[in-house]
């Protein structure tokens, strides 16, 4: 079977179509921008608040970029340290109440939809 010139430009545009192409109309194809790109998985701020002691701790952590939704955890054990009376909740907060006045370096990792993870170390202090 043999296909003409011009069905085999038509074959070519559906299948650039099918993968993300733009037809030109001497049959190549282009490829263009969908806006669906995914920018890298960062923690962008490394300073917190600093509690009192006794004081009830509700701080947000964000994270930009990957897919949502994100999943945090504290990173136990090397130079990750948080007050013990404080966790760090998967939504993205630092609960609890301070219990110890200090300086704290806890690593958090966030993890996105996609599985990206992204790790960063924290300032923070309990007055």
């Amino acid at each position: 079977m043999r296909i003409a010139p011009r069905h085999f430009v038509l074959l070519l545009c559906a299948a650039a179509l099918l993968s993300l192409g733009a037809c030109h109309e001497r049959g190549g194809f282009q490829n263009f921008d969908t806006g669906n790109q995914v920018t890298p998985l960062q923690l962008p701020f490394s300073n917190l608040p600093t509690p009192m002691i006794g004081s009830q701790v509700n701080i947000a952590i964000s994270a930009t970029g990957g897919q949502q939704p994100y999943t945090f955890e504290l990173v136990q054990g090397g130079t990750s340290t948080l007050d013990p009376a404080l966790q760090v909740l998967p939504t993205g907060f630092i609960f609890g109440t301070a219990s110890q006045p200090r300086n704290y370096k806890p690593i958090i990792r966030v993890t996105d939809n996609l599985g990206t993870t992204a790790q960063q170390q924290f300032n923070f202090a309990v007055a």
